[in-house]
């Protein structure tokens, strides 16, 4: 049986939550990605949102209004956010609204 590769996967290690997300991000995996934080962030001192894996951005997803969000739950929650991504439409979108993020790891 084939099975869909992932598009967010949640992995925590002291009180460090990564989020990693890969492909095309879209709506659907907003969505994803949104279910997974909102639990995090309770239980983590720090999150990672890890979009280094991100292939690119679905026709006009609106990348700053998801991070703009998640980072309010942070600050709500008392933890930290950290963006680390490469790609260059990508790493483009987060900096024309003032994102700053980790590149190449």
């Amino acid at each position: 049986m084939l099975t869909k590769p992932w598009r967010v996967r949640l992995m925590i290690e002291d009180r460090l939550a990564r989020i990693d997300v890969c492909g095309v991000f879209d709506a659907r995996t907003a969505t994803a990605v949104r279910a997974e934080f909102h639990d995090l962030a309770v239980l983590a001192e720090a999150v990672l949102l890890d979009l280094g894996k991100v292939t690119g951005l679905a026709e006009g997803f609106d990348l700053p209004g998801l991070v703009d969000e998640i980072q309010r739950h942070c600050w709500i929650a008392g933890c930290r956010l950290y963006l680390s991504a490469t790609h260059p439409t990508v790493t483009a979108a987060l900096s024309r609204q003032g994102f700053s993020y980790c590149g190449d790891r």
